[in-house]
């Protein structure tokens, strides 16, 4: 059975596939890996795949709130 696909779903779809027709191109593709932004991102997704991540061990008020909630049994 064909899944339905909302109208506002369909439109980002027809506007991606014409974004990626119009941008992706060698020319795009070479200047996008050149930004430090890129470079940052997949040291941090190497890193993230090759190693452990645990978490933090910084005390924020969200994490102070989850662990109350776990002990009262929320």
């Amino acid at each position: 059975m064909q899944r339905r696909i909302s109208y506002r779903t369909r439109s980002a779809r027809q506007r991606f596939r014409i974004w990626q027709r119009r941008y992706h191109n060698a020319e795009m593709v070479r200047q996008a890996e050149v930004l430090p932004l890129h470079r940052d991102m997949v040291t941090l997704l190497t890193f993230v795949r090759d190693n452990k991540v645990a978490g933090t061990q910084i005390l924020s008020g969200f994490i102070r709130v989850s662990a109350v909630g776990a002990s009262l049994g929320v």
